[in-house]
């Protein structure tokens, strides 16, 4: 379902940008028309000018979708992160791991060679339900929400031995 959520907003967002094209193209034709009529006789150059000018919005647009697609496959072949326009963004880090999240609100973070499939969930390989969290060279620290009992607990998780310790509070 999450597809058709981006294609709706990318059909949308495309509907906008198109609307924009068509309007400048309109507006730029004119001008182009009033500002020619006083300096330029009807000629081949005018024409060339006038098609120019009215082309130029579409180029635009071509431009940006052609960028954001470069863009995009860029970070997933090369960075392998997502383009942050999916339903999971997620990012490596340097030593393996990968942090990402879920609905914007909660993340997660997958130890090396972890593929998660489905809904993060709390295992070895995985902290999931991660609030706040701060990397450090050697550390991932951070706050997770542990249900069912619906309380925020404390983690550190050491990147060179792969080991979780978690905390009930800070103190």
């Amino acid at each position: 379902m999450a597809g058709f959520g981006i294609f709706m907003m990318f059909l949308y967002v495309g509907t906008i940008g198109l609307g924009l094209a068509v309007i400048t193209s309109i507006a730029l034709v004119l001008l182009a028309k009033r500002r020619l009529s006083r300096h330029v006789t009807p000629s081949a150059q005018r024409r060339v000018f006038l098609w120019t000018s009215g082309l130029t919005p579409f180029i635009v647009l071509a431009w940006i979708v052609t960028v954001f697609i470069l863009y995009s496959v860029v970070n997933e072949s090369v960075f392998h992160r997502d383009n942050g326009m999916s339903t999971d963004p997620h990012t490596p880090l340097p030593n393996g791991y990968i942090i990402g999240s879920v609905d914007y609100h909660e993340g997660y973070i997958l130890t090396p060679g972890h593929q998660m499939s489905g809904f993060p969930h709390n295992d070895p390989d995985c902290i999931a339900q991660v609030l706040n969290l701060q990397v450090t060279k050697n550390y991932i620290l951070g706050d997770q929400l542990v249900w069912p009992t619906v309380k925020i607990s404390y983690f550190i998780l050491d990147l060179q031995t792969h080991n979780q310790l978690h905390f009930a509070t800070l103190a």
